[in-house]
């Protein structure tokens, strides 16, 4: 099973109801991850029971694979 931590409670806002949003992001990362063409080093959460969103995946962390089966990763321009 994937586990994730959270990073920071106060994230941006989510799209849809407009309330602020969690940050999270894996533990580690797992040969899973480095076998993907890409993955996502975070992503935030909305956390309240009455929004149908659930998990919001932003493109500045996308992290791309060299090679689908490699260990080195870049992350796209603009991502830190």
């Amino acid at each position: 099973m994937m586990k994730s931590v959270t990073i920071d409670l106060v994230g941006p806002p989510c799209p849809r109801c407009r309330r602020t949003m969690e940050v999270r992001e894996h533990d580690r990362l797992r040969k899973k991850h480095l076998q993907q063409p890409y993955y996502y080093s975070r992503w935030c959460r909305c956390n309240y029971a009455d929004c149908r969103t659930a998990l919001v995946m932003p493109p500045q962390f996308i992290v791309w694979n060299h090679n689908s089966g490699g260990s080195a990763a870049t992350p796209l321009k603009g991502d830190p």
